[in-house]
């Protein structure tokens, strides 16, 4: 009889042993179940305002575009040095508001649209603490605190863009001295989880409640007030998505506050881009420039007549193939969204009927077009609008210095 109830004890036991297993499974499977679903939320929700914002951004760039290019193109000309300041304070403006536009559209682009290159992490941690130093040594000094920033670790080298990941990482430094108005430490550490290279960047401030974590990667959220547009942390997670890793957030009132990122390790690493310097005209070039907004036109061709360029104009893709029909053209510009014919019209029709001209597109869609499909449609180069001289000088002068294709 004893050793039946040890027996009966002992299956019991395992019986409970077995269900507060399963019991405990069950809540990690809820957990993460719940945790996906909160993912996959956020992320559609920022694609749908990503979509929403786009076609603002698209407006809002070419009115940006006349505005800057008419004040680079005015400075150039004038002498008065009030004249002068007033128009640097006009290009500035508009600068910045083009820096806005970008900063909408980046939260949700998750399409890599500029080649990839090696990227040294510890490097760019190093350079973004570097950077950011003056800032917080002299809000220290303002504030009589002290701030202490230490990086810890090392990590294998990633494929991505080395200005958006200092982008990020200075947003996290800089929200990091934001968090402990009276003073203290960021720790920031680098490290490897097994394919996966890995940023955290620890504060000692205030934290988060939980509300807040929650929607800390939203757009426009920001706790800063009025000194806070809510856009850095989240063209920070579109810029990390965009790169095929992970951010989180892990945070607790008085706790200080953690951001963690995970980009994978690549299998082989693309070589470090080098830039190619601005050459004006390097020969004469006859230039086609199609554009259907009046205003983008005429700034379009000014800049480029003078840079030393010849320059014809059409007001749609219909009357832009038209000319390439009748005239000696050199290289061809064009807008995207135009009535009648797009851009990708006017590209595909000279690919099949005169493949030797190039083409570049100058477009406010900017860098959210898909590099294959600009591959596909043999387009040399895109200029995003609104655009600054040197940067369409640029791309214009290399394009025009390279060998035809094919004979004329």
């Amino acid at each position: 009889m004893l050793a039946d109830q040890a027996a009966i004890a002992i299956r019991q036991a395992q019986l409970y042993a077995e269900a507060d297993r399963r019991r405990q499974d069950a809540e990690r499977m809820a957990e993460n179940l719940e945790r996906s679903q909160s993912s996959l939320v956020k992320t559609e929700r920022l694609r749908a305002l990503g979509e929403m914002a786009a076609g603002v951004a698209h407006d809002f760039n070419n009115l940006l575009s006349v505005i800057l290019g008419r004040a680079e193109l005015m400075l150039r000309r004038v002498r008065e040095a009030d004249t002068a300041r007033d128009l640097e304070a006009v290009r500035r403006a508009a600068q910045d508001g083009a820096d806005t536009v970008r900063r909408i559209q980046e939260f949700t682009r998750t399409r890599r649209t500029r080649a990839f290159e090696r990227v040294e992490l510890g490097h760019v941690v190093r350079e973004v603490v570097e950077l950011t130093r003056p800032r917080w040594e002299l809000e220290a000094q303002a504030k009589g605190v002290t701030y202490a920033f230490t990086v810890e670790g090392d990590a294998p080298p990633v494929a991505g863009r080395p200005e958006e990941l200092r982008e990020v990482l200075t947003n996290l430094v800089t929200n990091a001295v934001d968090a402990m108005p009276a003073g203290g430490e960021c720790h920031v550490r680098l490290g490897t989880e097994g394919e996966w290279a890995v940023m955290s960047v620890t504060d000692t401030g205030v934290g988060m409640p939980e509300e807040m974590r929650r929607r800390v990667f939203e757009p426009f959220f920001t706790s800063k007030g009025p000194r806070g547009t809510g856009l850095g942390l989240a063209v920070s997670w579109g810029i990390v998505t965009r790169h095929g890793g992970t951010i989180e957030v892990d945070s607790a009132p008085g706790h200080g506050t953690t951001f963690r990122i995970r980009l994978p390790i690549p299998v082989t690493l693309p070589d470090v881009v080098v830039g190619v310097p601005v050459t004006v005209a390097p020969r004469a070039a006859r230039l086609l420039v199609i554009e259907d907004e009046p205003e983008v036109q005429s700034v379009l061709a000014d800049m480029l007549r003078e840079a030393g360029y010849g320059v014809v104009v059409a007001k749609d893709g219909v009357e832009g193939l038209d000319r390439c029909e009748r005239e000696v053209v050199d290289l061809v510009l064009s807008d995207i969204s135009m009535p009648g014919i797009s851009g990708w019209d006017v590209a595909a029709r000279l690919r099949a009927r005169r493949p030797h001209i190039p083409i570049g597109f100058v477009t406010g869609w900017g860098d959210q077009l898909d590099p294959e499909r600009l591959a596909r449609a043999g387009v040399d180069f895109v200029v995003a609008k609104p655009f600054q001289a040197h940067d369409l000088l640029r791309h214009v002068a290399q394009v025009v210095m390279r060998p035809a294709r094919g004979g004329r």
